[in-house]
């Protein structure tokens, strides 16, 4: 694997009660597409945007090649390897793409 979301909680800063997300992992392999969907408001984005490097969870980790994305800097991950766009017509089609 290339990169691996590891029980991954968030909750916005002016919603702590409120987790975004819960405990979420997942792994994604190098040259393999993937599909992040779920209905509006179930953190899709914001769990992109972590992957992407472009904010902290609140507990869990982001390892890029084994290594936690923080050690080096989010700005170092998310300007070095890593880039999310969407297109909206009727749903959100989202690609989350990696380079080494």
């Amino acid at each position: 694997m290339i990169l691996e979301a590891k029980n991954i909680l968030y909750s916005y800063k002016s919603k702590r009660d409120k987790n975004v997300l819960n405990n979420v992992s997942a792994t994604f392999e190098e040259s393999t597409f993937y599909a992040i969907v779920g209905s509006s408001g179930s953190g899709k984005t914001t769990f992109l945007s972590l992957l992407a490097g472009l904010d902290n969870p609140v507990s869990g980790s982001i390892l890029y090649s084994g290594e936690d994305i923080r050690k080096k800097g989010l700005n170092y991950h998310a300007c070095r390897y890593c880039y999310a766009s969407f297109m909206k017509r009727t749903m959100y089609l989202w690609y989350f793409r990696i380079t080494i």
